[in-house]
């Protein structure tokens, strides 16, 4: 054997994928390219032992179980960790639990191990169950084995066995037993289920968790981003429509000034174009139209002022304005004087506010 094999149980090309006593993860090349299902670990990192613990309900006996296993254990309770393999339900034996022992840091060591491998729905199970074990009732006293340059890893039982160091064997407590040597095997994934060692929040995650967990983040972020941008879209799609329904209102509301004598609103551009072609064309009967007309570019030449209310009554035109200073207003003033005639007043003059009333009689 060769010396970087020397330290574990069982033959690489025999073994398919196993954990060696010094933690190290080794793979068969046969196994590299496939999917491993079971990884084993040394049998003499882990305890495997039976205890009864009376009671009906799963809840109960599961909290009294680490205490009924103090005596066995040489570490603190709360730094192992236990897998419950069996549980003898009816019968004599009612109450009776095979379960392995492991320390938390070992077993945290491979979980974390097979995740940054690939291998996160790995299960691990202890060496010695390649053994075969008695099914008949009168090889109950035969105990199968491998044989291993340190070690005899045995199965004592369906659910129990041991790893025994080669120098142990010549103890009167193994003397008596029959062994039978036998050769590795491989069972099915199915049948190694119950004596697997990763339960409760050490289990294997499937390939579909594996995928989330993997990706999840990834499509959380994607997701928000995408409900974040179909949540502005909709927020800049509500606001349009309120501006648009606002200028319609405006709109509507100017053409009944305009026009009084139109009651009903049908097609607004239509009913525009109609009533200002009625219009009289002499500059002492001008309308709102030509007023607006004429003013639109030095409005645009001081953008700074804003009109926020206007009035057409007895053939005038009444503008209430807003504007950060005086000048603004002075410079509308100045530019709208050679055009129409108007009146500018002050109504109230704040920091950065001042709110007049811009009255146009007629065209110049």
């Amino acid at each position: 054997m060769q010396p970087e094999l020397t330290r574990q149980n069982l033959q690489a090309k025999k073994a398919g994928a196993w954990f060696d006593v010094s933690g190290k993860l080794r793979v068969s090349n046969r196994e590299k390219d496939s999917l491993t299902d079971v990884v084993w670990v040394p049998t003499q990192q882990v305890l495997l032992t039976q205890v009864v613990v009376p009671g009906k309900r799963k809840s109960d006996w599961m909290k009294a179980l680490p205490y009924a296993l103090e005596e066995e254990i040489s570490q603190p309770i709360e730094e192992v960790f236990i897998a419950v393999l069996h549980r003898e339900q009816t019968g004599d034996n009612a109450g009776l639990i095979q379960v392995a022992i492991v320390s938390n840091e070992r077993m945290s060591q491979w979980t974390e191990t097979l995740v940054s491998e690939g291998l996160a729905s790995a299960q691990l199970v202890p060496d010695c169950f390649q053994c075969p074990f008695p099914e008949k009732q009168n090889e109950s006293s035969t105990v199968y084995y491998i044989e291993t340059e340190t070690h005899r890893l045995a199965r004592t039982g369906q659910w129990t066995g041991m790893a025994i160091p080669l120098d142990w064997l010549t103890l009167v407590s193994f003397k008596n037993i029959t062994w039978q040597k036998a050769s590795p095997a491989f069972p099915v994934l199915e049948s190694l289920k119950s004596l697997g060692l990763r339960q409760g929040h050490y289990q294997p995650f499937s390939k579909s968790t594996t995928w989330v967990k993997n990706w999840g983040k990834v499509i959380a972020v994607f997701g928000l981003l995408l409900l974040l941008l179909v949540a502005q879209n909709w927020m800049e799609a509500h606001q349009k429509t309120i501006e648009k329904q606002q200028l319609t209102e405006a709109t509507e509301r100017l053409f009944k000034q305009m026009f009084p004598e139109v009651k009903r609103i049908v097609n607004l551009t239509a009913q525009a174009k109609t009533a200002l072609a009625k219009q009289p064309s002499e500059s002492e009967k001008v309308g709102p139209a030509q007023l607006a007309k004429l003013v639109e570019s030095a409005f645009k030449q001081v953008p700074k002022v804003e009109i926020k209310a206007f009035e057409w009554q007895n053939q005038r035109l009444s503008l209430s304005l807003d504007s950060p200073d005086n000048n603004s207003l002075q410079a509308l003033s100045e530019a709208l004087k050679n055009k129409v005639v108007l009146t500018l007043k002050i109504n109230s003059m704040q920091p950065n506010q001042v709110q007049a009333e811009m009255v146009i009689d007629g065209i110049r």
